[in-house]
């Protein structure tokens, strides 16, 4: 219940930063958060797949948990380096302020929060494993021959002797 709040609640927070950087771009607001539209706009679609993500009960496919996953990760170490390293020089001033940094770690928490409390199906790692298995058959077959040619080539000729009868 808390992830369907927090992801609601951060889909109308995104939804009037956008709102307010299309009619008043030079609303104060935006001394500490990015008024770029196109931004604005991509955390807005980034907030309503984490609402969707936060209401489903039960991942119905292993690769929408992973994006899942892989979308906590990738926003809580953005917000986390873009909070650290603020007092740096930053290259993205421009474009990212700290709120943003704080958004992206909203939604970090939102993805793991639903990746850990929602039902999903095992991962089938077969696929991987058969994938490696070949590598690694490709990979030996490849030493064995290429060592019984190396023996081949530095083994002097075996000399046979003729009997005369």
């Amino acid at each position: 219940m808390t992830t369907k709040i927090l992801s609601s609640v951060t889909v109308a927070g995104t939804l009037y930063v956008f709102l307010l950087s299309l009619l008043r771009p030079g609303d104060a607001l935006f001394l500490i958060t990015s008024s770029d539209t196109g931004l604005n706009l991509a955390l807005v679609v980034l907030a309503l797949f984490a609402m969707y993500v936060s209401y489903v009960e039960k991942f119905k496919s292993s690769g929408l948990y992973m994006t899942t996953l892989v979308f906590a990760v990738l926003f809580l170490v953005i917000g986390f380096i873009g909070l650290t390293y603020s007092s740096i020089e930053n290259y993205f001033t421009a474009l990212v302020e700290p709120v943003d940094f704080i958004v992206a770690m909203i939604l970090g928490v939102v993805f793991s929060l639903s990746a850990l409390s929602a039902e999903h199906k095992p991962i089938d790692l077969q696929p991987v494993h058969n994938y490696l298995s070949l590598i690694r058959y490709g990979l030996s077959s490849t030493k064995q021959s290429a060592a019984s040619t190396f023996q081949r080539l530095t083994t002097p000729p075996r000399t046979t002797s003729s009997r005369s009868v």
